[in-house]
């Protein structure tokens, strides 16, 4: 497996911030393995993530986000 499948299947819930191509194959590999996924930043920094997955500004959305995906 890749180093992606690494970072992505390890931790209970994710949250990825703005990034490249890598952040992005890394947000796919999330969702198709039904992990738990939040964009965190600027939404014009996300065209290139999947559609799909929930985008916030909010540090407290955020953490609302990782509270509810780890219990």
């Amino acid at each position: 497996m890749s180093r992606n499948h690494i970072n992505v299947l390890t931790p209970h819930a994710l949250v990825a911030l703005p990034g490249g191509a890598g952040t992005a194959a890394e947000a796919v590999l999330a969702l198709r393995y039904g992990k738990p996924l939040i964009l965190h930043g600027p939404p014009e920094l996300f065209r290139r993530f999947p559609v799909e997955a929930e985008r916030t500004t909010s540090l407290e959305r955020v953490a609302e986000f990782l509270l509810a995906a780890t219990r």
